[in-house]
């Protein structure tokens, strides 16, 4: 229950930070990617849009705190997102997919379809050694850490993370 708790909770640090103009990612919305033939699907936590670039960016995040006690909280190399694969469902496989091969699904926000410029890994925390590591394996633009998101937020002062833990 805790675990799951943590989770939305990171889910909503991770809106509120996108939702802060000095982070580099904006909010778009919660991605579908469809099977080529289009009979199947998977939603996923969040797609980013770099402010700099515009690119669009399918991300999942994977925020484990006490799972087998704890060994998916910090990710220190590859092969975490490796086992973390064999013990999550078909839409984590997807996304791996996805970052492998940008049309091996079409992608829609809001029944709207989207470009998808690479795919974001989001983790609890991450080691430096463990993103490149991450990046180079799976293909990822980018690794982001939790702890990173709120420390951002914290040290900012952004009024909607403010409120949210207000309340």
């Amino acid at each position: 229950f805790v675990a799951r708790l943590f989770g939305l909770f990171s889910e909503e640090a991770v809106r509120a930070w996108c939702g802060d103009r000095r982070c580099r990612y904006g909010y778009v919305g919660r991605p579908t990617l469809w099977s080529p033939d289009r009979t199947r699907h998977h939603t996923l936590d969040f797609v980013f849009r770099d402010r700099r670039s515009h690119q669009h960016f399918v991300v999942e995040m994977k925020c484990w705190t006490a799972f087998e006690n704890g060994k998916f909280f910090r990710l220190g190399s590859a092969s975490l997102v490796a086992d973390a694969a064999k013990v999550s469902g078909a839409a984590f496989a997807a996304f791996l997919e996805l970052a492998r091969d940008r049309d091996r699904y079409a992608v829609e926000v809001r029944a709207r379809p989207i470009p998808i410029d690479g795919v974001v890994l989001v983790w609890g925390a991450v080691d430096p050694d463990g993103r490149a590591a991450a990046k180079d394996r799976f293909g990822f633009h980018d690794v982001v850490a939790v702890e990173d998101v709120i420390r951002d937020l914290v040290e900012w002062e952004t009024p909607a993370w403010s409120e949210y833990v207000h309340r």
